[in-house]
């Protein structure tokens, strides 16, 4: 929820963000901003083209204007109830049906909720997965937003009931988190992966895996009752 804020500052490097960053892992999470048509640190004018690059990369988000407003709240009053509102609508979703998740490293930021990267690396099987990084501040001008200096894995994941169609580049190995919330555990789980079956199985439960992730997590609206690993053909 940025309220007056500009997707430059973390792609700042004096801020110190810790590991790479990158655009399309925002599919993941509802936007709302605001900003002032009259600010002079971060005026509407020079967000939208960012707005723009959000949209092409298929981030959900709500982008509003107040074209007096400096850098202040004075728009509060007027923007209090569908800012509220806003909230209300888009609850965190704790077993998505999609994920899309992007990262350079195995050791930590390799997960979203129920997708844990396990390893990097190219597979033959990789797809062309669209990397959605440039921005236009003028029509004739494209630049980068976030600077990548090491090579990235990506999986695009989705869930149909038992069913997952998983989409990899750059990934050699992946876990799938299994919840009793979405999983009926008595039947088979098939995993797609580039257009290949890499499980079709009954999965088991197994309790030692819930109270790890649970004691990790500490959130008892995620649960997961078995962890499936998959390795990408």
């Amino acid at each position: 929820m940025p309220l007056n804020g500009h997707p430059l500052v973390i792609a700042n490097p004096d801020t110190g963000a810790d590991g790479q960053l990158y655009v399309g892992n925002l599919v993941n999470c509802p936007f709302h901003i605001v900003n002032g048509g009259k600010d002079p640190l971060y005026p509407a004018a020079s967000v939208e083209p960012l707005i723009a690059m959000f949209k092409k990369a298929g981030v959900l988000h709500e982008f509003k204007v107040y074209p007096d407003a400096g850098h202040d709240v004075s728009w509060w009053p007027q923007e209090r109830a569908g800012y509220e509102a806003y909230l209300s609508a888009h609850t965190r979703q704790a077993h998505p049906d999609r994920i899309s998740w992007e990262t350079e490293r195995t050791d930590r930021y390799n997960r979203f909720r129920w997708l844990v990267v396990d390893r990097l690396g190219k597979r033959p099987s990789d797809v062309d997965l669209k990397d959605v990084n440039t921005y236009q501040p003028v029509p004739v001008m494209e630049r980068t937003l976030f600077e990548h200096e090491k090579p990235s894995g990506r999986v695009d994941a989705a869930r149909a009931g038992n069913g997952f169609e998983v989409k990899t580049r750059g990934v050699q190995a992946f876990t799938l988190l299994l919840s009793p919330d979405v999983i009926d555990f008595t039947k088979p789980v098939r995993v797609t992966v580039n257009g290949k079956v890499a499980h079709d199985a009954v999965v088991k439960a197994d309790a030692a895996t819930m109270l790890t992730w649970a004691a990790r997590d500490q959130d008892r609206a995620m649960l997961y009752g078995a962890e499936l690993h998959v390795v990408v053909p």
